[in-house]
């Protein structure tokens, strides 16, 4: 039950973001949930839910609101620790962009509580240039 649970829950993070949409989004995270993108050498520093949603406007407004397809290309879980590691594939106008995705989970396994997002600099980079 429960592995299927958070199974459910990141295939539901990482559809809404891929369509920019803040609210179901929000509805994925626990009120207190923290959020880091890595590299470090990136200079972002950990967002709180707020954050994390500003920024996701801000990516669909730079991205002309068109959806960007994410696909799950290995999802590992560790249930008993509550966490699911996801290595994705985002598909940009620039090209397909890969990362790795770690999610925390809450002890009803309802909410993600924890997101790491480790990127590709470059592509990253790219992405950010484009919001400004």
């Amino acid at each position: 039950m429960a592995r299927e649970q958070q199974k459910d829950l990141a295939e539901k993070f990482v559809e809404a973001q891929g369509k920019w949409d803040t609210s179901a989004i929000e509805a994925t995270l626990a009120s207190d949930a923290k959020h880091d993108l890595l590299p470090a050498s990136l200079g972002v520093g950990q967002k709180d839910n707020a954050g994390k949603l500003e920024v996701t406007k801000k990516m669909a407004s730079a991205h002309g609101e068109k959806p960007v397809n994410i696909k799950i290309l290995q999802n590992i879980q560790d249930v008993d620790k509550r966490k699911a590691a996801l290595f994705i594939e985002k598909e940009y106008d620039f090209g397909a962009v890969q990362s790795f995705l770690v999610l925390n989970f809450n002890e009803a396994n309802d909410k993600i509580t924890h997101t790491v997002e480790f990127v590709n600099a470059e592509a990253q980079k790219k992405l950010m240039a484009k919001m400004q």
